[in-house]
């Protein structure tokens, strides 16, 4: 059973992490949110807004890591969490942002973004 409150989310996220050395933080972050929220995608990205690029920090998909490559800002998720601040598309996530390939490649349906400072940790998937 999934857990449904933030401490209990907290709590199983600290567990998973208190054994991971600095190097394999986000990929340790990344892998742990698929399997404590039941989701089936989780990236960790940084948004460079002078540029107007993101960069993947870690990204798993459907149980294994993925590589990304840097992408344009415009017209994504990101984009609105880095103007407006969090993001939160239960379905249709690929219609709201048709021009995020991406969204489209993963079969996305909702998704949640929240921002931390300069760092976007973006967790997709199919919400349940």
């Amino acid at each position: 059973m999934l857990p449904t409150s933030a401490p209990e989310i907290f709590r199983q996220l600290a567990d998973k992490l208190t054994c991971v050395s600095e190097e394999g933080f986000f990929q340790h972050l990344v892998r742990s949110l698929t399997g404590i929220l039941g989701v089936d995608h989780a990236v960790v990205e940084y948004v460079d807004s002078r540029q107007g690029t993101v960069s993947t920090l870690a990204a798993w998909s459907q149980g294994e890591f993925i590589e990304t490559a840097p992408y344009s800002l415009q017209s994504t998720p990101c984009q609105q969490v880095a103007e407006h601040s969090r993001l939160f598309v239960p379905a249709s996530a690929r219609q709201q942002f048709p021009d995020d390939q991406r969204l489209d490649s993963l079969s996305v349906r909702g998704i949640w973004v929240s921002p931390s400072q300069r760092l976007v940790a973006a967790f997709w998937g199919l919400l349940r």
